[in-house]
């Protein structure tokens, strides 16, 4: 009953904004030197497969300690025979057709931390809600039979912008990766240097200025589209507004016209609002453009790698919807000037 009402209180403790930056293979050494507290590992086999030089992750240290601890457990208590289990961490790129397929908040790059086991693997019964609280395999007492570790986990992964995603292994046994955004410095740098490019102070300043009449709005939302575009088109008649509606079609609009004010969502088909605004700083890099100003404007949590961005600098805000109109017109009349 502790345990659960630990995992319980774990649950209802969501969105903690106590973080910390803390190396990956020193939050995997210390999940294990726990386990071994607990449990009798003499005759498991834990293999460690650590990409080097990975970033630090920015994380509430508990949350996912916790988090990893019951994924371990998990299997732990699942492998038989010749047990082993391999913890695995790298930099891994979800493409947009993956992150349909794994229900990821964003196609790009994240940090994925695999623990996989040569247990029986999931049945085809629990695999599809293998997360859900309560669901477990586990009927004896002994085993804890709390069902919460991947519910927790999974809990944990999405407050912190990420995702947990459930498999077995081809040659047998169950693998659990936890995804979370890849701290990566160099987008946030590339995007500093691209708009530092862009300063007239700056001594790279040998680029063609944006035109700051030119807005794009980017949303797969019709209505949405239709609403800004009257408010915008109502509010600034001197620009010329165009839409698109998603983060593919605003890249080829971009490549041809070169906006000076972009109105961005996040959670599109095709290519999401992240994707498209970095592959948009890149193309300003390559053609020596000056970058545009992007609004971002969504209804959900934004990824860690998008408030960095916006945080960095004041060319870019963020905007939550439902936003209002004259808002949206102050954002982007303070973005023109």
């Amino acid at each position: 009953m502790i345990h659960i009402n630990e995992q319980l209180m774990l649950l209802s403790s969501r969105g903690s904004p106590d973080k910390t930056e803390l190396s990956v293979g020193d939050i995997i050494e210390s999940t294990v030197a726990r386990l071994a507290a607990e449990y009798d590992l003499s005759n498991l086999l834990i293999d460690r497969n650590i990409e080097p030089d990975l970033p630090l992750l920015s994380v509430n240290s508990e949350q996912l300690s916790r988090s990893l601890d019951g994924i371990m457990k998990n299997a732990i208590e699942a492998v038989e025979g010749n047990p082993q289990i391999t913890i695995s961490a790298c930099l891994s790129t979800v493409s947009p057709d993956l992150r349909a397929q794994y229900g990821a908040p964003y196609a790009g790059d994240y940090l994925q931390i695999c623990i996989d086991d040569n247990g029986p693997g999931f049945s085809e019964e629990i695999l599809p809600k293998a997360a859900m609280p309560f669901v477990t395999t586990k009927k004896e007492m002994q085993c804890r039979g709390a069902g919460l570790g991947l519910t927790v986990a999974l809990v944990v992964a999405r407050d912190h912008g990420g995702f947990i995603h459930f498999d077995n292994k081809t040659d047998g046994g169950a693998a659990v990766s936890m995804f979370l955004p890849a701290p990566v410095v160099s987008p946030v740098e590339e995007v500093r240097q691209t708009e530092n490019a862009g300063d007239e102070s700056s001594p790279q300043s040998a680029v063609t200025a944006r035109d700051r009449t030119k807005i794009l709005l980017v949303d797969d939302e019709k209505t949405i589209l239709k609403l800004f575009h009257m408010i915008i088109s109502s509010a600034l008649p001197e620009c010329d507004v165009e839409t698109a509606s998603n983060g593919k079609e605003a890249l080829d609009l971009f490549a041809e016209k070169h906006h000076g004010v972009l109105v961005m969502d996040l959670h599109m088909p095709v290519m999401d609002g992240q994707t498209a605004f970095l592959e948009i700083m890149s193309l300003s890099k390559s053609r020596a453009w000056e970058p545009p100003a992007v609004i971002f404007c969504t209804g959900f949590a934004p990824p860690d790698l998008v408030s960095r961005i916006v945080s960095d600098s004041s060319s870019h805000c963020l905007l939550s919807k439902p936003v209002r109109g004259e808002i949206l017109v102050d954002a982007i009349k303070n973005r023109i000037a």
